[in-house]
């Protein structure tokens, strides 16, 4: 799996920044085919929002499948989202101490950032 992993990042690095939209768009499609996930994340969102009409849950369910789908690219070919990231360690850890962070923004790049710098841990309760 790694090793086809590699391959795609590889690839993704090539392409210019539209051909990589697509690509999520592509992939949030897929996603999105497979009904049966389709129905759980449907279910949940009319549970979370039942006075919205089908129509809205369904334009909320696709704009949700294109966001993550655009993370898991990030998440391969991050330099190529944010090249100019000026983030440096300056602003982290100037003392010893806990970093907190929230699901917000690219979470996932911020992880992988600190993690590529300093000892890291995530703590998660399992769910239920």
């Amino acid at each position: 799996m790694i090793f086809f992993l590699r391959i795609i990042q590889k690839a993704f690095y090539r392409l210019p920044l539209w051909a990589l939209k697509f690509c999520g768009s592509l992939l949030a499609l897929i996603f999105y085919l497979n009904s049966r996930k389709r129905k759980i994340a449907y279910r949940n969102l009319k549970t979370a929002f039942p006075a919205k009409s089908y129509s809205e849950i369904m334009s909320i369910l696709r704009k949700s499948y294109y966001g993550f789908s655009l993370s898991l690219i990030e998440s391969l070919v991050p330099s190529r989202f944010y090249s100019n990231l000026e983030l440096t360690d300056s602003h982290f850890f100037k003392e010893p101490g806990v970093c907190v962070g929230i699901h917000a923004g690219s979470w996932e790049l911020a992880n992988l950032f600190i993690a590529q710098r300093h000892r890291f841990a995530i703590l998660a309760k399992p769910q239920k």
